[in-house]
C-alpha cells in the first residue's frame, strides 16, 4: 500500500487496529481479475508498474553466469530470492553486503 494518512489497520502491527471498521470498508463482492501487464527496459527485469507511482514490482529472471544492477535512480528495494542463490553487492565500495 502507497504512503497514507487514510489507512485502517486489522492486525500485524503495534498501531491502533480497527476490525469493526476495517469489515465496515470491504467489498466481498467478485469482480473480474485485472491483469497487470509488464514492459521491460532490458531483457532479465520485467516491470509491473502499478497505479501508485512510488511503488513497482520486477521480476528479475538471470541465468547462473549473469548479474543484475540496479538502477541509479531506484530508492529502497526488497529482494525475494525464489530458486538459486543471490548476493547483494554495494557497487561503489564492491562490498557484499548479503549472500543467501
Amino acid at each position: 500500500m502507497a504512503n497514507s494518512d487514510n489507512v485502517v489497520r486489522g492486525g500485524l502491527t503495534s498501531k491502533p487496529v480497527d476490525i469493526p471498521e476495517l469489515i465496515n470498508l470491504l467489498n466481498f463482492d467478485r469482480q473480474e481479475i485485472q491483469m497487470v501487464r509488464s514492459h521491460s527496459a532490458i531483457p532479465t527485469e520485467k516491470i509491473y508498474q502499478t497505479p501508485a507511482r512510488e511503488f513497482s514490482l520486477s521480476l528479475i529472471e538471470l541465468r547462473r553466469t549473469e548479474a543484475f544492477q540496479s538502477g541509479e535512480a531506484r530508492n529502497v528495494e526488497i529482494l525475494l530470492c525464489i530458486d538459486g542463490h543471490a548476493q547483494i553487492r554495494e557497487v561503489a565500495s564492491g562490498k557484499t553486503s548479503w549472500n543467501f
